[in-house]
This record gives C-alpha cells, structure tokens and sequence, in this order.
C-alpha cells in the first residue's frame, strides 16, 4: 500500500507556490495598510507555513533515506528552532522602527529565500 502520492516535483513546488503567495500577500499588506487585510492575510501565512514546514520536513526524510543518513532532517529541525528563535526578537526590533517594515522584510527575505531555492533545486525532478 502507498501512502505517499505527491511526488518530490509536486513538493517542490508546493514549497515554491507558498513562499511566493507569502511575498504576494507581504507586498500587499505593506500597498494597502489596512486592519482587515492585515487579519485576513496574517490568517494565510499560518496556513502556508504550515505547508511549507511539513512539505520541507517530508523532502528531507525522504532524501536522507535515499542517502542512508539523518543529517539532513537534523540540519531542517536546526534550522527551523533557530528561526522560531530569532524571528520574534528581529521582528520586535524592527517593529520599534516601522510596523509595516517587518512585511517588507518578510518580503525582501522571502524572494532571496525563492530565488536560492530555485537555484538549488534546479536538478530535482
């Protein structure tokens, strides 16, 4: 029985698709400023990260099996505690200057983030 049907292709853009709809909806919340938005859209950036954390943890058992190793899940969890550390605390700061800069921040971090994993996963198929 196969449990698992999405292929690594369709994660990989599933990953694509989130990151980009989070620098959409980052851009739009920074154009129109407005309370309902703001709440509408903070609502989707849940629902995204969550596909992308466990499409991105799935990606990463898989290609450790296939390499016989645990290094690259540990590497993910590593990184994922160290964001879940330090984005609270850069987002603070950044707050003090201008609320609507951490969306511009998120913006800016989430293209470089899409461009080097485009460029990273050219070969994947």
């Amino acid at each position: 029985m196969k449990i698992n049907y999405m292929k690594i292709y369709t994660r990989k853009i599933i990953v694509f698709n989130c990151i980009l709809t989070m620098v959409i909806s980052s851009l739009t919340i920074i154009l129109f400023q407005n309370f309902l938005y703001i709440s509408i859209i903070s609502a989707s950036f849940g629902i995204f990260i969550g596909l992308i954390q466990g499409t991105s943890l799935k990606i990463m058992i898989d290609y450790g099996a296939a390499q016989n190793t645990k290094r690259y899940s540990t590497i993910n969890e590593i990184l994922k505690g160290i964001g879940f550390g330090l984005t609270p605390i850069v987002a603070g700061f950044i707050a003090e200057i201008n609320i609507y800069a951490n969306f511009m921040f998120l913006g800016i971090f989430g293209i470089s983030a899409l461009v080097s994993l485009i460029y990273l996963s050219r070969n994947v198929h």
